[in-house]
């Protein structure tokens, strides 16, 4: 009877349904109020299906190329979408939206960018990682600048950025548009687009698989959510 009453025991525990495990999404942080909108829009049950971490895009696909066990991810420049396609199997791709650089900040008039930058402290995404600061030496590189000569501040994320210039601790920063908005930082310069690679956000997900089938569908949905937050289509 003892032995029968395990074995029962164990039938029922194999038995019970396996609960399911949430949806790992990394997203590039300058992505985070558009994300956040989406998940307030879903129901409960949807929300409480995804896990979502935020971080530099070149940080968060080194992590997937290391073995995390993200299933999609919001990136914020192509380069590192096409690592993550060429050395992970199954991974698909698709265009979500684009952006603008600007610089935003508070301080007295000037003449030109150079001008405005040697004479203020001044925050960059590093450019190692973060593509707010590959864009950013890039357009830069555009003006006939070196932004090592201008001795800025490096952040490790887009949202760092922007801290650093809520805080205080810097006068002027490079920005994505959509985080000037949000953060309410006035716009002193808009960088023309002909001079960097275009701010292209692209939803990675893992194909044959669906839960991401699931999210991709309900994040491409969602895209228009990203327009009052300074994203374009």
């Amino acid at each position: 009877m003892k032995g029968l009453g395990l074995l029962t025991l164990l039938v029922l525990i194999h038995c019970q349904p396996n609960k399911t495990e949430k949806l790992t999404l990394f997203c590039a942080s300058s992505c985070q109020p558009w994300l956040e909108a989406c998940l307030q829009s879903l129901p409960e049950v949807d929300r409480q299906s995804v896990q979502v971490s935020y971080g530099a895009s070149g940080t968060l696909a080194q992590q997937i190329l290391m073995g995390a066990p993200a299933k999609m991810m919001i990136s914020a420049h192509p380069e590192w979408s096409r690592q993550i396609l060429d050395q992970k199997h199954g991974f698909a791709v698709e265009m979500l939206f684009h952006n603008q650089l600007v610089l935003v900040g508070r301080t007295e008039s000037f003449s030109s960018v150079e001008e405005a930058l040697a004479k203020n402290a001044w925050v960059m995404g590093d450019p190692g990682y973060v593509p707010l600061g590959a864009y950013t030496q890039q357009a830069l590189t555009g003006l006939g600048l070196n932004y090592k000569d201008l001795k800025p501040i490096f952040a490790d994320s887009a949202r760092s950025a922007v801290a650093l210039l809520q805080s205080g601790h810097v006068q002027l920063g490079v920005l994505f548009r959509s985080d000037a908005l949000s953060a309410n930082l006035p716009i002193l310069y808009s960088f023309a687009e002909n001079i960097h690679d275009p701010i292209q956000y692209e939803l990675l997900w893992q194909e044959n698989d669906k839960q991401t089938a699931h999210w991709r569908e309900i994040l491409l949905n969602k895209r228009n959510l990203a327009y009052p937050f300074g994203f374009e289509g």
